[in-house]
């Protein structure tokens, strides 16, 4: 393979709102920009083409592959066994085994275990009657939830006790699943790593992450994180990687539990939005990187010197955050998109850059930012 120059095409298979501004990034490197989801027409208006098929469409991807010079998938959805036959019909730089681990639950927790890095307690659950044993291995609380990424997929549940709803058993029947031991948590962090094709390997800056519930309230990235995490989180992060091949971002969630003991959450090749940090904070924004995973193209952090406070928007933040984009000029807004029709989605992100994130957190109270929510 050889890196792909600018004036060739870039086709993207996905339809996160994110790619919109991949896109757009992707066209001011100087690519022509493909995209091929399963939406309506003119879902990405930036495109040059868009093509609309179903990820299980193997005529029409191999069709999309050929017209491209480079192949970036941006989607889950897309089985292994297709990503090869996808990859000898264009240039595709991404990691086999991490979009594997990204989309099946057991893959990921034997990669992990193999590697000895810790997990919680889980056990795999492909039929109804293998329940009973699989909860009583792990215990309440615990999650349940579909081994593998499917599009038309249940949710995760949390099962508390032995009195199950009938979602638990329609979930089981509909695919193999996994009971996941919910370890109590102390702190969640995050940490990436990105390869690009001359195997240089840079690490993103360390967020803590604040969480209400399940939602994602906002991220820290703290010069005066304990040290001994840094190490321990940084180690994780780059014997994942080590054990990877190809070109691209490894995402890692990691908890601190209560007892003191490192836990991996997720690995993921997908990008999360405490991790959507921009050109002036790393000297390239999220959607450059994956330009430069997409083309091979060499790739830079620089070390930041400031801390740093990352917000994802909701939408019933966006009201609020109109308003404060008007009287705080200076704070840096980007949306991926201006509607949702779920609660839960994140549609944009919020980042501040200062000498102390206590400092910003402070700045962001005097805003009432996270209060008066409408459910």
């Amino acid at each position: 393979m050889s890196q792909v120059i600018p004036g060739k095409i870039i086709g993207i298979v996905g339809d996160t709102m994110r790619i919109q501004t991949m896109i757009l990034a992707g066209k001011q490197y100087g690519y022509d920009m493909y995209c091929y989801h399963n939406h309506e027409l003119g879902r990405f208006k930036q495109a040059d083409q868009e093509f609309i098929g179903e990820y299980q469409d193997k005529v029409a991807l191999l069709d999309f592959c050929e017209r491209v010079d480079a192949l970036f998938i941006a989607t889950p959805y897309i089985e292994i066994e297709l990503r090869y036959l996808m990859s000898s019909k264009t240039q595709y730089f991404q990691s086999f085994e991490l979009a594997e681990i990204s989309q099946n639950l057991i893959v990921e927790k034997l990669f992990l275990e193999n590697l000895q890095i810790n997990v919680a307690p889980y056990s795999l659950v492909s039929t109804i009657d293998e329940l009973p044993s699989a909860i009583e291995s792990i215990g309440f609380p615990a999650i349940l939830e579909e081994n593998k990424k499917r599009e038309m997929h249940y949710p995760p549940m949390t099962l508390l006790d032995n009195d199950l709803e009938p979602a638990v058993y329609d979930m089981i029947k509909a695919a193999p699943c996994m009971i996941k031991a919910i370890v109590p948590v102390k702190r969640h962090f995050t940490i990436s790593v990105v390869r690009d094709f001359d195997g240089q390997v840079d690490v993103f800056p360390i967020t803590e992450d604040v969480y209400i519930g399940n939602r994602l309230q906002f991220s820290i990235v703290s010069k005066g994180m304990n040290p001994k995490w840094t190490i321990e989180l940084k180690r994780i992060a780059y014997q994942i990687m080590d054990s990877l091949s190809g070109v691209g971002i490894v995402t890692v969630q990691v908890i601190l539990a209560s007892n003191g003991i490192f836990y991996v959450e997720k690995v993921t090749m997908q990008p999360v939005v405490q991790h959507d940090f921009n050109q002036r904070q790393l000297g390239l924004s999220m959607n450059q990187l994956l330009v430069k995973t997409a083309t091979g193209l060499p790739i830079s952090l620089q070390k930041i010197d400031q801390e740093m406070l990352m917000i994802p928007i909701y939408p019933y933040m966006l009201g609020k955050m109109n308003l404060l984009n008007l009287i705080k000029p200076e704070w840096d807004f980007e949306y991926y998109t201006n509607t949702s029709q779920y609660e839960e989605e994140v549609i944009g992100i919020l980042r501040l850059t200062g000498e102390s994130h206590i400092d910003l957190m402070n700045e962001i109270e005097t805003c009432d930012l996270f209060y008066n929510e409408h459910r």
